[in-house]
């Protein structure tokens, strides 16, 4: 072994290499590192684990198991030790040393046994359930802070497939509980805030910094009382409120920065002219299609003996248009419109209690830039819950209240980016735009970003609830809530003149368009419920009705011909064009359920 070592350090340093601190670190024998793979499962059930945190103890090196629960990991040696965690169940620590698979069930934490979860209209401990119920904290979400709740928890869930839509910001998630619910895949599941059903929230509307809990039903044990709207799933979602003690002030924030990695490899300006021109050549031998080459480019080539092009030399034109503005060059466009973006999160919370009343009440603002350049997502919000306790704690009565303004720019032109030859300037040698001339439809993608910077999505949010909770009699107990769901989404879109330099949005007309909808929904519920324990045996029972109503209305106009392109003078009321279009939407309806449910434990 040590003649193995020294022939390597000699042919090393043959090279030129500095392996000193190399060899005085390597052991009596080399560790080889390994691949392991397994499975994970849920105990119980011996369903897969998704989502599922691997890693090998003591290093930074991890990966998650897959939808399947399936993993596969690279380790540094045999004495590693493979560490399996996730939320709500025990972690598991399990040695390498002789395997190459590794199959592990997960165990549910004891400790969390005792845990009240909130199950639909009644709550229940843990242990007494019989349906599959997926938890996350608020310890959970803070770790990752995200505008999305969802989106911090991603991989954490089990049984729950969460995916971000896009790079944006603003963008969505799409939640998937359990898989497909059907072959088109768009039934959501159904999200319950605060005890109210809604019908238009996404969860990027309110702070996730509020949220105390978020529980996923995931099966019709579960969620069979919210009848056919639980058939993608329900996701609980319960907000922070005040507690017993003197007024607590707590402050949360963060400061983090995102890039993209692994951006796709692009050719640079000579390879895309090498490509080019093989491209012509092959049309003109295999179609017999005459050798039409760019103009963009400086081509030295000539023909073989057979009469086949042949190319020696390729680079972008010294001047791209006629003008001699635009300059050949060696754009990466997917490094122009990419940037490193820097997101923030602030938080102050306010909290006090008696046994008489418990309040809370915050102040929240996000701001997560783009990684994509003029693209942003802003969220302003507050939040007030209060409780009030009467007629000696057997009358409840409070509210829930919280108010989001949302502002947005998600834009995306990686297509663009990717398609854009390289040989095009993003200026030309006077600062204007460059980038179109000779390229025929192909679009500068930092100027679309640029000129559309001002185009900002705007919405509002109000959401909240009121509810009065009454002891009646021995276990027996009465509650009314009453939910208000409330957008307000308008935006004002300003499209100037793309000047003489051309591009696939080069009409000479420019043109605003103003866009506005307005969802409403509100919720009654009220519930009867019954409790009863002796001994060992527990029985919960309750019954109730809700309605619920839905009305949506939307408006759209755009017209050409603005005197002005600046935003506080371009409106649709002083545009003298003669196109315009206008439009709009309208949708409402209504449900009345009645349900019930009972559970026995013993």
């Amino acid at each position: 072994m040590k003649n193995f070592i020294n022939k390597l350090v000699l042919a090393c340093l043959f090279l030129g290499i500095n392996v000193y601190t190399f060899a005085i670190q390597m052991p009596d024998e080399i560790k080889q590192a390994k691949t392991i793979r397994g499975i994970v499962t849920e105990q119980g059930t011996n369903e897969p684990l998704p989502g599922t945190s691997v890693y090998v103890k003591g290093t930074t090196i991890g990966t998650t198991s897959d939808v399947d629960g399936k993993y596969q990991l690279n380790v540094p040696s045999e004495e590693s030790i493979l560490v399996f965690s996730f939320i709500g169940k025990k972690t598991v620590e399990h040695p390498v040393r002789g395997m190459t698979v590794i199959d592990i069930v997960m165990e549910d934490d004891a400790t969390m046994l005792e845990e009240v979860v909130y199950t639909g209209y009644m709550t229940q401990r843990k242990a007494d359930l019989t349906g599959s119920v997926s938890i996350a904290t608020s310890s959970d979400i803070i770790k990752n802070p995200s505008a999305n709740a969802m989106k911090a928890l991603q991989g954490k869930l089990s049984g729950v497939h969460i995916t971000t839509n896009g790079g944006n910001p603003a963008e969505g998630v799409t939640i998937q509980v359990r898989g497909l619910s059907s072959l088109s895949g768009g039934v959501k599941p159904l999200i319950v805030l605060d005890g109210m059903p809604t019908e238009n929230l996404n969860l990027r509307d309110i702070n996730s910094g509020d949220i105390e809990s978020i529980q996923v039903l995931k099966d019709a044990a579960s969620a069979s009382i919210y009848g056919a709207r639980a058939s993608g799933g329900v996701i609980l979602i319960q907000t922070k409120k005040g507690k017993e003690g003197a007024i607590s002030v707590e402050y949360n924030g963060s400061v983090s920065f995102s890039s993209v990695v692994n951006k796709p490899t692009l050719m640079n300006a000579e390879e895309y002219g090498i490509a080019a021109f093989r491209a012509q050549a092959y049309d003109e031998k295999v179609y017999g299609v005459s050798m039409s080459l760019p103009n963009t480019y400086d081509f030295t080539w000539h023909r073989n003996d057979n009469g086949l092009a042949v190319l020696d030399g390729v680079k972008p034109a010294e001047w791209l248009n006629p003008e001699k503005t635009a300059r050949g060059s060696d754009t990466n466009w997917m490094d122009e419109i990419y940037r490193t973006a820097m997101m923030t999160n602030h938080q102050v919370t306010v909290s006090q209690g008696t046994d008489r009343s418990k309040s809370l009440f915050s102040l929240g603002y996000y701001n997560n830039e783009g990684t994509q350049i003029h693209t942003f997502f802003r969220q302003y919000s507050v939040r007030a819950n209060n409780e009030y306790a009467l007629l000696n704690n057997r009358l409840k009565i409070g509210e829930n209240i919280a108010l989001s303004y949302l502002q947005y720019r998600d834009a995306n032109e990686t297509r663009w980016a990717m398609i854009n030859p390289p040989a095009g300037p993003v200026y030309d040698i006077n600062g204007n735009w460059a980038g179109a001339p000779g390229f025929d439809d192909f679009t500068n993608p930092v100027r679309v970003l640029t000129m559309n910077k001002d185009n900002i999505n705007n919405y509002v949010k109000i959401i909240g609830n009121v509810f009065l909770d009454l002891d009646i009699w021995k276990g027996i107990s009465a509650r009314t809530q009453f939910g208000v769901d409330y957008g307000n989404a308008y935006s004002r879109v300003v499209d100037g003149i793309w000047s003489e330099t051309g591009g696939r949005n080069s009409d000479g007309e420019n043109y605003v368009g103003s866009y506005q909808s307005h969802p409403l929904s509100y919720v009654w519920t009220n519930t009867l419920s019954y409790n009863l324990t002796t001994g060992r045996h527990s029985l919960d029972a309750v019954a109730g009705t809700e309605f619920t109503r839905f009305v949506q209305e939307g408006f759209s106009a755009r017209r050409e011909g603005i005197y002005l392109e600046d935003r506080d003078f371009a409106h649709i009321g002083v545009t003298t064009g003669t196109k315009y279009s206008l439009g709009s939407s309208a949708d409402e309806f209504t449900y009345f359920s009645l349900f019930g449910k009972m559970n026995y434990a013993y």
